[in-house]
């Protein structure tokens, strides 16, 4: 499947973990927009969009990948933007 990313922010100023927001897009035909990027000091990892529900408090994903090849996948793609974007930067620094 064809899995296209783009970072539409980067967080260098906050001091939480979120690094990045992405829109994801599946063989240009489906997008998940607000894929957030996360990095802990244990790991990197992809957030799905979600809401709070109002019964318990709790966050729930809007959506998310069902398996977790396909998830491994996304989060590739999602790196994969986040690191072009972090080179393209730098390069237009220089």
């Amino acid at each position: 499947m064809k899995i296209n990313a783009e970072i539409w922010k980067v967080y260098n100023d906050r001091d939480d973990y979120m690094i990045a927001a992405a829109n994801v897009v599946f063989e240009d035909s489906f997008v998940i927009k607000n894929v957030r990027l996360i990095k802990t000091p244990e790991k990197t990892f992809i957030g799905m969009p979600s809401f709070r529900n109002r019964r318990d408090g709790r966050w729930r994903d809007n959506c998310h990948p069902i398996n977790a090849e396909f998830r491994q996948e996304m989060f590739e793609a999602v790196m994969e933007a986040y690191e072009d974007y972090i080179a393209m930067a730098d390069d237009e620094q220089e």
